[in-house]
């Protein structure tokens, strides 16, 4: 199998050599036309004065044969004259001459037709001739024909000779263009090169490669989109090595959690009836904290696939946002956080009303976790020109590290989230849900002091 380098050289090498046969016979059919043409024209002229000579002496052609004799030395060739039949009644050459026999070639013919004409032959004694002839006129009467015979063999030699230069010409165009393009090939193919040696690797698991190509063309182009996708996907099986890894952690705690209840439930045998109630009660609480994470887990997957995961239809926004403060409101009462409800009014637009439910759903049940006793919370609903804000903002603990905090597994607070029972998990799927409807996310928060959390959703999500 030829590498890229091979077939670029080829291919080159290939087309070059087409075209160089293409101009050879291009040169050589323009070159001996050219000639022949001309030639022909030239015996055209000298046919045509020595038929208007022998015109009015056809009954005494003797009294032009000096003349005859003198035009076959210049040309040099041989001159017949024949009758309207095409018999000869005169040749120039004086060995083997035509006087006396009918000629039916074509040139004779098509003269006693009224037609002057050409053509050329290849003679086994004499190599190339040209023939040319054409009609003896007495008024608008054909009485004989003139034609005139001479070789072209010189010419046909010297059309040779420029063929055979310009093939030279062409060979060493060939091998220097066969080197440029092994050189250009070579460059070429070096950094492809490099990207399928990097690209094998990647294949391999070895995710963290970069090429480096100079300039700014195509190929550099490529490998520069070639030096993004392996940095994302790197980061992205970073990410997924971290999430495996979190959600293993998550998974382990409750089941360990359960494993020592029981563990506790079967190895003792003095266990009573309100012991055994007691573990009973934490192991169904594990349980309800682990199907919650698979839930979470399940509508991450599910909402990773895209758009696709969402089913949209006419919403009150308003009215949405109503009910589920309706229902927070127990929550925020028994931590005795103070919960408002803001609004511009009925807002009718396109969601998927479940999803953006439970998004805000996180946002406020976050808010409530981490708003101390007697803290404030609230819920805004604004309608702007072209987009729909939702705004929580509460005068909570606040966030450390806000640009981690939509991460998967990531919490504002470890210690406490473990406390309320978070996984990190709710304001990832609040973020995937907002981007899933067109809109964006902003968080605004200080240690301490609280956090406001928006989200922009276009009016035509």
């Amino acid at each position: 199998m030829f590498g890229l380098r091979t077939k670029i050289t080829l291919t080159y090498a290939l087309l070059i050599a087409i075209a160089l046969i293409l101009l050879l016979v291009f040169i050589d059919q323009t070159v001996s036309g050219y000639f022949i043409r001309e030639k022909e024209t030239s015996l055209l002229k000298q046919a045509n004065i020595l038929a208007d000579t022998a015109a009015p002496r056809m009954d005494n052609l003797d009294s032009i044969r000096p003349t005859i004799d003198r035009f076959a030395k210049e040309i040099p060739g041989r001159i017949l004259i024949s009758n309207q039949e095409g018999y000869i009644l005169l040749d120039s050459f004086r060995v083997d001459d035509f006087e006396g026999q009918q000629l039916k070639n074509k040139e004779i013919l098509g003269a006693l037709t009224g037609i002057p004409t050409t053509g050329t032959h290849y003679l086994a004694d004499e190599g190339w001739v040209i023939y040319v002839a054409v009609p003896i006129l007495r008024g608008d009467n054909i009485i004989g024909s003139v034609l005139i015979s001479t070789a072209i063999n010189d010419t046909y030699t010297s059309i040779q000779t420029i063929t055979e230069q310009v093939l030279y010409f062409s060979l060493v165009i060939l091998v220097l263009v066969a080197l440029t393009s092994l050189i250009l090939a070579a460059k070429i193919s070096k950094p492809i090169v490099k990207l399928t040696k990097a690209t094998e690797r990647m294949a391999q698991g070895e995710l963290d490669q970069q090429v480096q190509v100079k300039g700014k063309d195509e190929i550099a182009r490529l490998s520069d989109s070639f030096n993004t996708m392996a940095i994302k996907l790197n980061q992205l099986d970073e990410t997924r090595r971290a999430f495996v890894a979190d959600a293993s952690h998550e998974l382990r705690s409750p089941l360990a959690a359960m494993k020592a209840l029981a563990e506790s439930l079967l190895h003792n045998d003095n266990t009573t009836k309100e012991q055994y109630r007691e573990f009973i009660q934490d192991i169904n609480t594990e349980i309800d904290r682990l199907t919650k994470l698979v839930n979470d887990l399940l509508l991450l997957a599910r909402l990773d696939k895209g758009k696709e995961a969402l089913n949209k239809e006419l919403t009150d926004l308003d009215q949405l946002l109503e009910d589920l403060i309706r229902k927070m409101t127990p929550l925020a009462d028994k931590r005795k956080i103070t919960l408002t409800y803001n609004t511009d009014g009925p807002i009718l637009t396109n969601i998927d009303p479940d999803q953006i439910y439970r998004a805000v759903w996180n946002l406020l049940d976050n808010s409530i976790k981490y708003t101390p006793k007697g803290g404030k919370t609230s819920l805004t609903l604004k309608k702007q020109p072209d987009n729909i804000t939702i705004s929580v903002a509460d005068n909570g603990v606040g966030i450390k590290e806000k640009e981690r905090i939509f991460e998967r597994f990531s919490r504002a607070d470890k210690a406490r989230s473990r406390q309320t029972g978070g996984f990190g998990l709710g304001l990832s799927i609040v973020d995937r849900i907002t981007k899933l409807h067109d809109g964006t996310i902003t968080i605004e928060s200080k240690e301490n002091q609280g956090t406001t959390i928006q989200l922009e959703i276009p009016k035509n999500s």
